[in-house]
Order: C-alpha cells, then sequence, then structure tokens
C-alpha cells in the first residue's frame, strides 16, 4: 500500500501537478497595458501590438508597446466578435462579428479592406500559412467556410457533423483543426472533406483551444480539467501532454522557435512549457499583477481570484515577449506583457 502511495504521488508530480510549485515572473518583467473587459490581442511585430474588443461596440487598434501608446483606434459595427487572425505577412488582420460577418483590416492603419458576409453567431476565423486563403467557421450552422484571399470569393464551404468554434491551420497548410466543448475534427485542406473526428469521453474533458505542433504531427488541446491533451493525428492516439492549471485551460500559444508552449487558464495563471517532454518552467500570475487585488475589500478577494482568468496569450514574433489577456469581472481587462528572456534563461531562449 505504501509504495502504490508513492508511485501515486510520482506520478501525480510528473504529470504536472504542483504548477504553483514553479518560479514564479519577477514583477518587474511584466508591462500592464489598459484594455477592455473581452479583448484579444496579435504581436504585429516585437513593438506593435493589434487588439480587438467589445465594449458598446468592437473595436481595433494598435498599441505602440515601448511607449505604451494607442496608435489608432477603429469602431466597427457590433456587438460581440470571435476570434483575431493576423495574415503571415503581418499587414492584414480579420475577426468574426455577430451579426455583420468576417471584417478584414490593414493592420498599419486600421482601414476596412473587406466585409464578408458570413451569419455566424459564433465561431472562429484563420489564414492559411501561405496567405491565399481564409477560413471561418459557424458554430450555430456547423459549417467551416473559405475564401481566397486575392478577390475574397468564396472558394469552398464545409458541412461539419460536430460544433465548431476554435480554428486552427497546421503550419504546412494541409490540415485545418476545429472544434468546441467535446469534440474536435481535422479536415483535410486540399480534399475539403473531414478526416478524423475526436470526442472526448468525460465532461471535465472539454475542449477550448486548439493549436497544431510545429511539426504538424500533432494537435495540442486545452480541456477543462487543466490538462493539456495531444492528439497525434496520423496514430489516432490522443495522450495527456500535461496538467498544470487548477480549472479550465483557455488558451494555448507555441513560440516562434517551437521549444516553448505557453497556456492560460481560468486560474488566473499563464504556465511555460518545455515542447514537446512537457516539462513544466515557469508560471507566470496574473492576479500578483491584478490593479484590483489592491482596491476591493479583503472579504471580497476569493471572489475576485475566482473570477480572474487568462483567455488570449500571443508569442511576439522574436519570442522575446509574451502578451496575455486577464480579465476580473466586473472590473476592465488588461493586458500583461512579459519579457521572456530573463524568464527563459538557461533554458535554451536567445
Amino acid at each position: 500500500m505504501k509504495s502504490l502511495f508513492i508511485l501515486l504521488v510520482l506520478g501525480w508530480m510528473t504529470c504536472g501537478w504542483g504548477a504553483e510549485g514553479l518560479p514564479a515572473a519577477p514583477l518587474d518583467t511584466v508591462q500592464i497595458l489598459p484594455i477592455t473587459c473581452y479583448s484579444m490581442v496579435r504581436f504585429v511585430d516585437d513593438r506593435r501590438l493589434a487588439f480587438v474588443n467589445a465594449f458598446i461596440g468592437v473595436a481595433a487598434g494598435m498599441y505602440d508597446i515601448e511607449t505604451g501608446t494607442k496608435l489608432y483606434e477603429t469602431k466597427f459595427r457590433g456587438l460581440t466578435f470571435h476570434g483575431l487572425a493576423l495574415s503571415p505577412d503581418r499587414e492584414r488582420l480579420a475577426t468574426l462579428i455577430d451579426g455583420r460577418g468576417i471584417v478584414v483590416w490593414e493592420a498599419r492603419t486600421g482601414s476596412l479592406v473587406v466585409e464578408i458576409p458570413f451569419p455566424a453567431a459564433a465561431g472562429d476565423v484563420a489564414f492559411s500559412p501561405d496567405g491565399k486563403l481564409l477560413v471561418g467557421t459557424s458554430l450555430s450552422d456547423r459549417m467551416l467556410k473559405v475564401w481566397c484571399t486575392q478577390t475574397w470569393e468564396e472558394r469552398a464551404t464545409v458541412a461539419l457533423p460536430a460544433n465548431p468554434d476554435a480554428v486552427a491551420f497546421s503550419p504546412d497548410g494541409k490540415l485545418i483543426a476545429t472544434g468546441v466543448w467535446d469534440a474536435f475534427m481535422i479536415v483535410d485542406a486540399e480534399r475539403w472533406d473531414v478526416v478524423r473526428v475526436v470526442t472526448l469521453p468525460a465532461r471535465d474533458q472539454w475542449i477550448a483551444p486548439l493549436v497544431f505542433s510545429p511539426d504538424a504531427e500533432a494537435l495540442l488541446v486545452g480541456c477543462a480539467d487543466g490538462a493539456v491533451r495531444v492528439y497525434r493525428w496520423r496514430e489516432n492516439i490522443l495522450d495527456v501532454l500535461a496538467v498544470g492549471h487548477k480549472s479550465q485551460v483557455l488558451c494555448l500559444a507555441f513560440s516562434p522557435d517551437g521549444r516553448f508552449l505557453a497556456s492560460g487558464g481560468a486560474d488566473a495563471t499563464v504556465l511555460i512549457w518545455e515542447w514537446p517532454m512537457g516539462t513544466p518552467l515557469y508560471r507566470l500570475d496574473l492576479w500578483d499583477v491584478f490593479e484590483l487585488e489592491r482596491r476591493i475589500p479583503e472579504e471580497q478577494k476569493p471572489f475576485a481570484r475566482f473570477a480572474a482568468r487568462v483567455y488570449w496569450i500571443n508569442f511576439s514574433p522574436s519570442g522575446l515577449r509574451l502578451a496575455a489577456v486577464g480579465v476580473n469581472v466586473p472590473d476592465r481587462g488588461c493586458v500583461h506583457i512579459w519579457q521572456l528572456p530573463s524568464l527563459l534563461k538557461g533554458h535554451g531562449s536567445p
């Protein structure tokens, strides 16, 4: 019995539990930019950070990270948006707005490029790795649509057997993954048909984010039980890569060099893992830097902590910075930007 207990403890440790014991980021490595409660961000380059948010309408804009100033902000008609995609040449951005469709704008100026009618109540958008295609998913209609970015004409429509939401291209552009809740699908981006449907066995494994591995051989999914699972699509094998969050994993992102995986969760933390081993390296706790903590009464802090969450993360092109969007209901949100070289020193970072 004692041996069994020791084995269980060792397994618990190697699976990633106890991530709260990881070294935390020093507060002098973080920069905070104010943003509305529901926002997503993308690094256009190491200095400019694009954002889209929803607060009495949808707005898109750009921050200069070095100065902390807002370079522009453009208002779009609509109340709710889904997803934020950046073209590979980093010249255009796209989002899906409820009741309006997909909106594409110039990253440098905020000028509207095109508005594509798309009757989706929820979904996501993504550019192909070569920039020639734009994909949108519709949760309400269970479909995936594809447009040519040269003419903006529709290229394909794929009827889906399960609910889509988050969408991601494989790095080689040959596959598209989409899914939400208890299932995800893989679509062949040449034949435009569904080649895999994977249903998770338990409700506490419901998925939110999807991201392909740098070699396109695996799909990583964040789940409601705090686990990051890896699906090796050629072998049709689904395994647990790591468990470290105390609650749902809401976002995933690979570093540009493919060495590190970042995950953000509903526990208000960002965890940085070494890929492909799944070794936890660092814990970034947004709660440590929330301004709200210094303003609310002591007896309300446990409830505010419960509401805090990280639902969007993004590496800069050089991999030197990591941005995380955190929100604490009902307070405003913040973009936290960490300087990574000092955090990952000794782990092969530049």
